[in-house]
């Protein structure tokens, strides 16, 4: 799964100019724990979800969208 999530997740970090630990960072969680929230999408907590969509300036039904695995516009 991580493969399949990777890439959408890679090409929005690099759109809004974040690196993966900066990322990490500012949602209050290590680089090991994103990798495997790829792998589980379904444990990542709330929290961190909602503070993954303000960091990344998306909706959480923008996240939801890319865990299902559906492409999306960011702007």
């Amino acid at each position: 799964m991580r493969q399949r999530l990777a890439k959408p997740f890679s090409k929005l970090l690099i759109t809004k100019g974040i690196s993966v630990n900066e990322f990490c960072k500012k949602i209050g969680t290590t680089a090991p724990t994103y990798y495997h929230w790829l792998d589980h999408p379904h444990k990542i907590p709330t929290d961190k979800l909602i503070k993954m969509s303000r960091v990344l300036g998306v909706s959480s039904f923008e996240l939801t969208q890319i865990f299902s695995g559906a492409e999306i516009q960011i702007a």
